[in-house]
């Protein structure tokens, strides 16, 4: 189990803080904020917890937040499983809170903040002016607005805010952070300076609400996306014509070729309900890119399309189609995801694909290894 055991206790008001830093060879204990509610854990894990924390020293901490006089005061120990990238677990010393899975990459950003606060090069109260160049859409940093590195940290970390964290790696330096991060075992793996690019979000992009694929951009810049199947190519063609009753009509009909492994499936289907009318050409699409996936099949048998939103964005010539795809398993999970193109048809089909893609990646399915063509 590699860990990261994480302590803190800062003022909101003053910035002010305390705390020890101890560095060994898989537990770092720096400073840290308060987070969100805790999934349940097992007794193992909780077993590994208490051992971590009680090694560490820190189980003699009392919480801040018990005293009543001190509401902006938190004191709490996290302690982070990172054995898995994929799914890592979270739990916490003093307090019923858990970090969003997305802001597990950036705790290796707060532990290199932290470790360069102890040793004296940068302090919690220094403030920062947050440059345009670094502000995501949906976060609470505004260009130009002056924040100390204390208030940077506790955004990045409580509320999974990418321009904080966008400051905090331009503030400890991207590579001194990746050091951390090779430091604890994940060799091959580096930190993005940019948890969203700006290209994307150039191109019409915004993830604010669609976190599902948000997950799948961000595993992708850490190189831990598995590689599940390939779109070889895929068309959709719909047709007016007048029914037996002489009234117009349209059918819609889709086909998709994928590659899983080293087998192509081409899939074909039509867009007709129960009633024989017509649901459209992604309705179609949809319904040929699920209809045959092979050993990934099981898992996407219950996967249903539940809303769809489209939005033009960059008017004029530039326009852009902007398609939010909202998602529902047998389980109840629901999950968005986005697609972006000139064309509506390409950017329902890219919203579609990071719907199945991210239902895989959940499930934690193994991808069948691909066949070089």
């Amino acid at each position: 189990m590699r860990t990261l055991a994480l302590s803190l206790t800062l003022s909101a008001v003053t910035g002010a803080a305390s705390g020890q830093l101890t560095l060994r060879p898989d537990v770092v204990t720096p400073e840290l904020t308060a987070f969100h509610p805790l999934p349940p854990r097992d007794e193992e894990f909780s077993a590994q917890i208490r051992r971590i924390v009680q090694e560490a020293g820190l189980d003699r901490m009392t919480p801040a937040a018990e005293n009543a006089d001190e509401e902006d005061e938190w004191s709490s120990i996290c302690v982070v499983d990172l054995a898995d990238l994929s799914r890592p677990r979270v739990a916490e010393w003093c307090g019923q809170n858990m970090l969003y899975p997305a802001s597990t990459y950036k705790m290796y950003v707060l532990g290199e903040a932290v470790r360069q606060v102890c040793a004296g090069e940068i302090s919690l109260e220094q403030c920062f002016t947050v440059p345009e160049h670094n502000v995501r859409s949906g976060d609470r940093l505004a260009a130009g607005q002056e924040v100390s590195l204390s208030e940077i940290l506790r955004l990045m970390c409580q509320f999974s805010d990418n321009t904080a964290a966008n400051m905090a790696i331009d503030i400890v330096d991207r590579q001194r952070a990746s050091a951390l991060l090779r430091a604890m075992g994940l060799e091959g793996s580096d930190i993005t300076r940019k948890f969203l690019p700006r290209a994307r979000e150039d191109e019409g992009y915004a993830y604010d609400t669609a976190q599902a694929s948000f997950e799948l951009v961000a595993r992708e810049e850490l190189g831990i996306l598995p590689d599940f199947f390939e779109v070889k190519r895929y068309r959709v063609t719909v047709e007016r014509r007048r029914n037996k009753y002489n009234r117009m009509v349209s059918l819609s009909e889709a086909v998709v070729v994928v590659k899983i492994g080293a087998q192509k499936v081409l899939s074909v289907s039509e867009s007709m309900d129960a009633a024989g009318r017509d649901r459209g050409p992604v309705n179609a699409l949809a319904k040929a890119l699920a209809k045959d996936l092979g050993p990934y099949q099981a898992c996407i048998d219950d996967l249903r399309l539940v809303d769809f939103k489209v939005r033009i964005t960059q008017g004029g010539t530039e326009a852009v189609t902007r398609v939010i795809i909202d998602s529902e398993d047998g389980a109840g999970r629901r999950w968005s995801t986005v697609g972006v193109s000139a064309n509506i048809v390409d950017a329902s089909f890219e919203a579609l694909l990071d719907a199945i893609v991210w239902k895989l990646v959940r499930d934690g399915v193994e991808p069948v290894a691909m066949a070089a063509e």
